[in-house]
């Protein structure tokens, strides 16, 4: 018992002196992820007058973008970047194969570069790797690779709550994997994080972001009827509440019809009997 005793003082003394040293160490470290992140503004209005260049080197402001009833995908990457923006990227080419919505029909898709070094050729290059990947060649005109200097870059990535900086050890912009959902007047109307995205919850989301002007019927009505936003899950759930107005409704309207066709046959044999009599 001794020597069991004996063993933890000496490793409890051991940690005391350790974990201050660690500490300072961690304090002497600069924090690669201090001001990386996402800081939502929901709602917020994104500076529609600024300018960039899209793949072909022609400057464009990003208001060219917002047509009439159509949301826009606003997502921040970088040509360059060794892992992230390729999954995320990639994540949403999987999903926009799997939905009925294409890029320059139902919606708008931008992508910026958050690296000011990268040129409209970069751009390019990265525009048709996706586009070929995605199998949709109306998406050429409805998906816009742009680049632009570094002060339009932060000015747009502060509008929306985009945080991320250049990291000169690894040599490489860290960030998150999240992009925007905007309102056809360039407000901020959802976040998505990640780089796996569930069909059903790209499509709500455009749904929802457009004020239901697009989608075909059915997705608006499952959508106003049973889907709300669970931002938990940062996806579309079934919401209680709705599912038991549309049942309560679905029955009384059963109820109705119900009784109705009862009547109905009632009358028509009091009618028939009246006849008989006569």
């Amino acid at each position: 018992m001794r020597l069991i005793a004996t063993i933890l003082v000496f490793i409890c003394t051991l940690a005391a002196a350790v974990c201050p040293a660690v500490a300072s160490a961690q304090q002497l470290l600069p924090d690669v992820r201090a001001g990386v992140g996402i800081d939502e503004r929901l709602n917020a209005q994104v500076p529609l007058d600024l300018e960039f260049s899209d793949e072909h080197g022609n400057h464009v402001a990003l208001s060219k973008f917002f047509k009439g009833s159509r949301p826009v995908i606003l997502t921040l990457n970088y040509a360059g970047c060794p892992m992230l923006c390729g999954k995320q990227l990639n994540g949403l080419v999987d999903v926009l194969k799997e939905m009925k919505m294409t890029p320059g029909v139902e919606f708008e898709l931008i992508t910026i570069s958050i690296d000011p070094k990268e040129t409209p050729a970069d751009a390019q290059r990265k525009k048709r790797e996706f586009v070929k990947r995605m199998g949709k060649p109306a998406a050429a005109s409805g998906w816009h690779f742009l680049t632009g200097s570094k002060s339009r870059i932060k000015r747009l990535a502060d509008s929306v709550g985009f945080g991320f900086k250049f990291d000169k050890e690894s040599d490489e912009f860290i960030h998150v994997a999240a992009f925007m959902v905007l309102t056809p007047d360039g407000k901020i109307s959802r976040y998505v994080y990640g780089v796996l995205f569930p069909e059903r919850t790209m499509r709500f989301t455009l749904i929802e972001a457009s004020g239901g002007r697009v989608g075909d019927a059915f997705d608006k009505v499952l959508f106003y009827c049973f889907l709300g936003y669970d931002p938990d899950s940062n996806s579309y759930a079934p919401v209680a509440m709705k599912i038991m107005r549309t049942g309560g409704m679905i029955t009384l309207l059963g109820l109705g019809t119900f009784l109705s066709i009862l009547w109905w046959r009632e009358r028509k044999r009091r009618v028939q009997n009246s006849g008989v009599a006569a």
